[in-house]
């Protein structure tokens, strides 16, 4: 159970942390493991554990959810504008804004002098907007990269049905919830 937690804690899907927690499992079926896993998951004192662990990497590191998020949300959002004056030539470096800088992964410059004619070249590359994106919109829950990540059964259900049906029983299961709240006041 340690094990499996560590390793889910640190990044590792459900099923492999599962399988390595239990080596048995590997020659099981996916679906198996998976089933096992959400299990393992779901139990409260391991999921405490895996809560425990990540707070404690939070602590030894000093990195948060917002830190991420703000890292994240700068690659996302980086407008190209922001790296050229208002001539059309490229800004200096050290005249980029905090959130233009960030957004940056690599800068390559090139001067060959007068013989070899290119006087200057920069090329500013960024990391994918694609992926900040995602991340962003997972974190946030907009969408779920796997299901087998999800340990609340309801939530997987939902997830696998198109919005409009999971709208329409997120709005039944809130009249029976409603339903069974007034028969328990009235008896």
């Amino acid at each position: 159970m340690e094990l499996f937690a560590r390793r889910h804690a640190e990044g590792a899907s459900q099923s492999a942390a599962y399988r390595e927690a239990y080596p048995r499992s590997v020659n099981w079926k996916p679906d198996s493991v998976h089933s096992k896993a959400s299990t393992l998951a779901a139990d409260v004192r391991v999921a405490a554990r895996v809560a425990e662990l990540r707070a404690a990497a939070v602590e030894r590191t000093g990195v948060t959810q917002d830190q991420i998020i703000r890292e994240l949300s700068r690659i996302a959002f980086f407008d190209i504008r922001k790296i050229f004056n208002r001539d059309g030539s490229l800004k200096n470096v050290l005249d980029l804004d905090d959130d233009t800088a960030a957004a940056i992964g690599s800068i390559e410059m090139l001067d060959i002098g007068t013989d070899g004619q290119l006087v200057m070249s920069k090329k500013f590359k960024t990391e994918s907007k694609k992926a900040a994106l995602e991340l962003l919109g997972t974190h946030l829950g907009m969408f779920v990269k796997k299901f087998e990540d999800v340990t609340d059964p309801m939530t997987k259900a939902l997830g696998n049905m198109p919005p409009a049906q999971a709208e329409e029983m997120i709005a039944a299961l809130a009249q029976v919830r409603a339903i069974k709240e007034k028969s328990r006041s009235a008896s």
